[in-house]
């Protein structure tokens, strides 16, 4: 009975140090073969699209991949280069006005302190101690002026460096497409010889994990498409309507920050709402509040229905799962939690997790 219960903690340990092992040496090399993901991402995308050009309108293969890849290609960069060309109009614009707002924020905590907090213990304060809490505030709002324009330069420096790697980029860019179009043109060879190389007991798991993923992540890109378009015209309409300048490019912004989990609409509009109040906009506060408000209610209202009944998962899993990706992964782990919870339930669905409690209890 000992003897039985030590392989099975020899089993667990196996496992573990497996599941350790995958980590690091994905954290570690990713640097190095992302560019090639992004090659399988695009294929996996081209390759049914190709392949209906081909069945439908008996277009050679090799053109209907060369087409298919390049309108896909067209269309990203056009979304990202309008998107990028958007986001460098707006930064640079409030970086030049970014002295005056501070400015204005700054005399308004100014006006506040001394209006208010001082006068507050005034008859409790002697003139020495009033005039040495003034002092101590006025530095404190140097360092604090002092502190953000130092922000401002670290997101300059880093637009900077942003238009430097561009030249990099483009190559890695030109291996993307030309390794898409290779890749989507063979992905039946490439296939059959994954098949070919695999065992059958494996190759069985791995096509019944692969089948429920794409089911999965399908589901869940209609699920948060829906999701964010909806709440993008809400946006795009009140925003219109309260004349916000640059409209088009705050509406881009929060949409694609809406796609990451936890972040949502409130990382663009709670700021703004905040600075707004500070600087005495209450007219504006006031729309914008309600803005977001609604803008909440309407997701909170729409969300845990679409995407329950498109991925059927709960809430509380949805969470944990999220809570766990970003201790282990940081703030990459909020954009790669939704793969990795939909690859987690898939490997549920595929009875892998079954499998592996199996394995360890010596089954």
């Amino acid at each position: 009975m000992e003897k039985t219960h030590i392989w099975q903690f020899v089993r667990f340990l196996i496992v573990i140090g497996s599941l350790f092992s995958i980590y690091y040496i994905i954290k570690h090399t990713i640097i190095l073969w992302y560019p090639l993901l992004i090659v399988v991402c695009l294929a996996f995308i081209c390759h049914p699209i190709a392949s209906y050009l081909t069945r439908k309108l008996h277009l050679p293969r090799l053109l209907a991949v060369i087409l298919t890849v390049n309108v896909i290609f067209i269309l990203l960069i056009t979304f990202i280069s309008r998107l990028l060309f958007e986001l460098f109009t707006s930064m640079t614009q409030m970086i030049d006005r970014f002295p005056q707002y501070l400015e204005k924020v700054l005399k308004t905590f100014e006006h506040f302190f001394k209006e208010n907090i001082l006068q507050m213990y005034k008859n409790d304060l002697s003139l020495n101690q009033k005039q040495l809490i003034e002092q101590q505030f006025q530095q404190m709002l140097t360092t604090l002026n002092e502190f953000s324009l130092e922000i401002l330069q670290n997101t300059v420096m880093k637009m900077i460096h942003i238009l430097a790697i561009f030249p990099y980029s483009f190559m890695i860019l030109l291996f993307v497409l030309i390794a898409t179009i290779l890749m989507t043109n063979d992905w039946q060879m490439i296939k059959e010889k994954i098949n070919q190389m695999i065992p059958p007991s494996v190759n069985d798991t791995r096509i019944n994990i692969m089948t429920h993923f794409k089911q999965l992540l399908m589901s869940y890109l209609q699920a948060q498409l829906i999701i964010v378009l909806i709440t993008a015209i809400t946006l795009w309409i009140g925003l219109s309507f309260l004349n916000i300048e640059h409209a088009l490019t705050i509406v881009l912004i929060t949409a694609f920050i809406d796609f990451l989990p936890l972040v949502g609409t409130g990382l663009v509009f709670i700021p703004w709402i905040i600075y707004l109040l500070i600087i005495g906009n209450y007219s504006l506060t006031i729309k914008l509040s309600l803005l977001y408000g609604t803008v909440v209610i309407l997701r909170q209202l729409i969300e845990p229905k679409i995407v329950s009944t498109k991925i059927g998962m709960r809430p509380l899993t949805v969470l944990i799962s999220l809570f766990l990706s970003w201790q282990i992964f940081g703030a990459l782990g909020l954009v790669m939690a939704p793969f990795l919870i939909i690859f987690g339930h898939a490997l549920y669905k595929a009875n892998v997790y079954q499998n592996i409690w199996q394995f360890i209890k010596g089954d």
